[in-house]
């Protein structure tokens, strides 16, 4: 759910118009994309997710963002 949405709202944010146009929304996207792109960091240079799954850190960032999509969209 999380990244099928940031693959959908990426093109949208990345506008520049658009985010002068909706600088509340662009802010939660931001943000969002910030938590994404640092679990997906994570993933990268860990990719035994028996390690990585039990990050408590890791649902509640992934809760947030989802919080944050269903916010912009």
């Amino acid at each position: 759910n999380c990244q099928r949405s940031w693959l959908y709202l990426e093109p949208i944010f990345s506008s520049e118009d658009i985010n002068r146009q909706l600088p509340v929304e662009s802010k939660r996207y931001q943000t969002m994309e910030r938590i994404w792109r640092q679990i997906m960091k994570g993933a990268k240079e860990n990719p035994q997710v028996i390690t990585l799954c039990p990050d408590n850190r890791l649902l509640d960032n992934l809760k947030e963002c989802n919080k944050l999509l269903e916010q912009v969209q």
